[in-house]
């Protein structure tokens, strides 16, 4: 069995001979036309995932959940996830020497992802 993914074009030629010798095709939509509250059930696993894994809780301020529903997120799903590890690596950087919990704030996140606070007041989508 072989399982493939891609962001690339189904209609360009590489694609074209797999398609011809692999007919069976799952399209997902890209995480920009999901649903509000399926990209927040992502959001949130991602964050226990962290949490699981360093053994400590995770406190996420609301902005930085805001601008992680909202912001573009080209790569999809392994984008969101290693932009939730990023934030949380900052995060436990910062409480290296104190506190039993991760305080992830806005600021944890690079400009791409704070934008989706621009885009949140302009479209009023929030958690």
């Amino acid at each position: 069995m072989i399982i493939a993914a891609t962001t690339e074009n189904i209609e360009s030629t590489l694609l074209k001979t797999f398609v011809r010798r692999i007919p069976v095709i799952i399209s997902l939509p890209p995480l920009r036309e999901r649903p509000v509250e399926e990209r927040f059930e992502l959001i949130k696993n991602f964050f226990e995932e962290e949490s699981k894994r360093i053994n400590r809780k995770i406190e996420v301020e609301k902005d930085a959940i805001t601008a992680l529903l909202n912001y573009d997120c080209l790569n999809n799903i392994g984008e969101l996830k290693s932009d939730i590890q990023i934030a949380c690596a900052k995060a436990y950087i910062r409480s290296m020497f104190g506190g039993d919990s991760l305080n992830v704030t806005l600021d944890d996140f690079n400009e791409k992802v704070k934008a989706g606070l621009l885009i949140a007041s302009k479209t009023n989508i929030k958690n």
